[in-house]
């Protein structure tokens, strides 16, 4: 996760998933690192980056179990370092089924 920003999902007391939060929370303590991103509405948002234990603990003592890393580093945001895809089955579909489709 080092030098990656970070997406987390807000924490719910109640039954429902919490809402993706795509900017650092505030307040936050000044040692948490920034990333800066500008999206294509011109937006700037500022993404927590977990660069050491004490980072993730902080953000995990959030409750914000749901960590979702941007998949470039932020030194380099448009050159992302991996890809990935998400193969949820949709109702009626087989895991058999999602483990043919991840070979296409």
């Amino acid at each position: 996760m080092r030098g990656f920003a970070l997406a987390v999902r807000e924490k719910r007391t109640d039954a429902r998933r919490g809402d993706l939060l795509p900017w650092a929370p505030s307040p936050r303590p000044e040692w948490i690192e920034i990333c800066s991103i500008e999206h294509g509405s011109k937006n700037v948002i500022d993404f927590a980056i977990v660069q050491d234990l004490l980072s993730l603990l902080w953000v995990v003592n959030l409750g914000c179990i749901d960590l979702n890393q941007w998949y470039a580093r932020c030194d380099d945001v448009d050159r992302p370092d991996y890809l990935q895809f998400d193969l949820d089955p949709v109702p009626g579909t087989t895991f058999e089924q999602v483990l043919l489709e991840r070979f296409l």
